[in-house]
């Protein structure tokens, strides 16, 4: 997740979660429940892009470990070839 958009949600999570607080001391309840339910929908948003960074990073670590994987299996077939082309010789 780039910077502005975890720094965005985290503030969001702040913002209603000190408006929450304060609409319970007013006593407003209402408005502080729906602000409480804002700020978990907002702390859900911010967790599930943290999942999916955390599960992009991860693909791309499988994906360079595959191509280094497949990169010395192409050196080791260059390598069975040419022992086969000298032994033929």
């Amino acid at each position: 997740m780039d910077s502005k958009r975890h720094e965005f949600l985290t503030t969001m999570v702040t913002i209603l979660g000190r408006l929450s607080e304060t609409s319970t001391s007013k006593g407003e309840p209402l408005l502080a429940s729906m602000l409480a339910l804002a700020k978990k929908e907002a702390e859900d948003a911010l967790r599930h892009a943290c999942d999916l960074d955390r599960l992009a990073a991860e693909r791309m670590q499988r994906s360079a470990m595959h191509s280094w994987r497949a990169c010395d299996q192409d050196v080791a077939a260059v390598a069975e070839a040419q022992q086969a082309a000298e032994q033929a010789a």
